[in-house]
């Protein structure tokens, strides 16, 4: 409500998450919420360079392969914007920061 100008999307490969953000959302009076039910290493509906943040919370500890994941999060972000990633503490942190630093030099 702070930012109602603002727009954001929110996704999950979960139907049942989906459902439960969009009932949430209508319940907080958020009309500039989006939710879709995708997989993030497939995020093809949007265009490349086209959020300034991306958030993934725990998503990356369940993953087949969080390094496509991480890809297409990088291919989403602007320029100079931001990514916001939480893991449980059994994920490995080294192997996530070197994935990050991978992905964003392979370009």
């Amino acid at each position: 409500r702070s930012h109602p100008h603002a727009a954001v999307t929110a996704t999950s490969k979960s139907i049942s998450v989906v459902e439960g953000i969009r009932e949430e959302a209508v319940k907080c009076g958020l009309s500039n919420m989006k939710v879709k039910a995708l997989d993030s290493s497939q995020m093809g509906p949007f265009a490349d360079k086209s959020f300034d943040v991306v958030i993934c919370s725990f998503g990356l500890t369940f993953l087949d392969s969080p390094s496509d994941t991480l890809k297409e999060f990088h291919r989403l972000l602007k320029p100079g914007g931001s990514l916001i990633v939480s893991v449980w503490e059994e994920f490995s942190l080294q192997q996530l920061a070197d994935s990050i630093v991978n992905t964003m030099h392979a370009e």
